[in-house]
Parts: structure tokens; sequence; C-alpha cells
């Protein structure tokens, strides 16, 4: 899965972009939560794999930690 629509406006907006959004809202909303892949995947509803979701954190952020305890920046 590489695109998803939007259901009111119909945009088409890659997986990525929105995984990033959410992100944002997710830091703008809870600033203390950390980002995790779980945090993460559980804030989008699991709609897109736990794989591909770290993928998009390890691309676009910072890892800080080893593998249980990673946290991204």
């Amino acid at each position: 899965q590489r695109s998803c629509y939007c259901k009111s406006c119909f945009n088409k907006s890659s997986v990525e972009e929105v995984i990033i959004e959410n992100i944002e809202e997710m830091q703008f909303l809870f600033p203390e939560l950390k980002i995790t892949t779980t945090n993460v995947s559980e804030w989008c509803g699991n709609p897109v794999h736990f794989r591909k979701v770290r993928k998009i954190l390890k691309d676009n952020f910072v890892a800080v930690g080893s593998t249980s305890d990673r946290v991204y920046e």
C-alpha cells in the first residue's frame, strides 16, 4: 500500500505523508508521549504494518536507544 485516500475530500496522499502528519499530531497533543513504532501504530489505528511504520520512522527521525527501548526524535 503506497497511497491512501481521504474519505471526506478524496485527496490522494502517500502513506508516508499520512503517517508523518499523524506523528506531528500525536506530538502536538501529547508532547510527553515517546515516539515509538508501537505508539505510532496504535495512534494511527494499526492500518499499516508495523514494519512500514518502523521504516518511515527510521527514514525521517533519529533513533535513540537499542532494540526494545528505541525512541525516535
